[in-house]
């Protein structure tokens, strides 16, 4: 889902906007506006539903993710199962592109960020033919975007 404030002085209004469940074997999920910089107060989540029997593979298309460093305020998680109450792999920030060998500017030890340098980050690979992905973004200060693909 998207949410735009609707008056980002005075509440904390929401419009929707993407998101939501999606079935098959195969596809893809987009940041609103992709290739183009979502816009802030982005809130997405999807939860995607390969047939039975079947593993979800998401790869990293295209993830740049605008944040200071610490993915709080702008990240992407990936949960292994059908919800946000499943165990989880992020939360990522930084970039990475099908071009660039999925490199992410970070690693995840100990359940914290650590930065480093030229990091692979390979597909992710569940256990069930569920995934739940959530992307959260309170601002974009210079060109961000997501693109992940999906297979079983």
């Amino acid at each position: 889902m998207v949410y735009t404030p609707l008056n980002q002085t005075s509440c904390n209004c929401f419009l929707v906007g993407c998101g939501g469940t999606l079935y098959g074997d195969s596809g893809s999920v987009t940041s609103p506006g992709y290739p183009g910089t979502y816009p802030n107060n982005t809130h997405c989540e999807w939860a995607i539903i390969a047939p039975a029997g079947r593993l979800v593979t998401v790869s990293y298309y295209f993830v740049s993710i605008d944040d200071p460093g610490d993915c709080v305020h702008n990240y992407l998680i990936l949960y292994d199962g059908p919800d946000a109450n499943s165990p989880s792999s992020g939360p990522y920030c930084g970039s990475v592109s099908k071009t660039n060998f999925k490199k992410f500017p970070f690693a995840i030890c100990n359940n914290k960020v650590a930065y480093t340098e030229d990091t692979d980050i390979g597909p992710f690979v569940a256990s069930s033919h569920r995934v739940f992905i959530k992307f959260h973004a309170e601002y974009a200060a210079r060109p961000s975007a997501i693109r992940l693909t999906w297979d079983s």
